[in-house]
């Protein structure tokens, strides 16, 4: 990924005789872009999502990576190149710091960079009072709905990759800390796309996809 993602007429249903989720969807994606998807629940965001990174496979349509068509082939070296945090995050029955470090063995993890990460997520250890060798329970139970999400942030950040995806992965933050994670965020030098309904983080992007019945309007 070198200089631009881009969809071509792209439609997707999961059978052609059922509603069209996705209807000849044309946009371009920069490296180094900031933006937004916008819209509905149901109205294609979470779609157009998995067609990026390779979930789902257009019914029809063209998907160029650099100007080639691409065909996205379940862990292939685009896939690695994304980053996707839900609005659910995920967690091993461990420690945070095997959390955050999420698929590196155990032995390769390195504690400052997990240290670095809390502090991008705005993950303060002191006020949580926890460290990155204390179990964070089954689910991350140990932890409250903010922390979970800000623990997903700094995974991101401790596994960075070019093209980073949020889906609404802030919306159980305080408002202030919310607003210093948006600021770092958008001072990285990748490519994000940021799933949000949150209009004051809408302002922050210069580039928005606003989706209405399957559509980019």
């Amino acid at each position: 990924f070198n200089k631009s993602l881009e969809f071509k007429d792209v439609y997707f249903s999961y059978d052609e005789r059922n509603k069209k989720l996705i209807e000849k969807l044309n946009f371009k994606i920069n490296k180094f872009d900031k933006i937004a998807l916008v819209g509905k629940t149901g109205s294609g965001k979470s779609t157009l999502i998995d067609l990026i990174t390779g979930l789902l496979k257009p019914t029809k349509g063209q998907i160029f990576v650099d100007q080639k068509e691409c065909e996205i082939k379940s862990n292939s070296s685009w896939q690695k190149s994304i980053n996707y945090l839900p609005q659910k995050v995920f967690f091993l029955d461990s420690n945070l710091k095997e959390n955050i470090a999420i698929g590196t063995d155990q032995k390769n993890i390195n504690d400052k960079k997990i240290i670095d990460a809390c502090y991008f997520a705005e993950l303060d250890l002191n006020k949580s009072n926890i460290s990155i060798n204390s179990d964070i329970g089954e689910s991350g139970k140990k932890l409250s709905g903010g922390e979970k999400q800000r623990v997903g942030i700094a995974r991101s950040f401790y596994n960075m990759r070019e093209i980073l995806i949020f889906d609404e992965s802030t919306n159980a933050i305080d408002i202030n800390t919310e607003e210093k994670i948006f600021n770092k965020i958008l001072n990285l030098e990748k490519t994000i796309l940021f799933v949000t309904h949150n209009l004051k983080n809408i302002k922050k992007f210069k580039k928005i996809i606003f989706f209405s019945e399957s559509e980019i309007i």
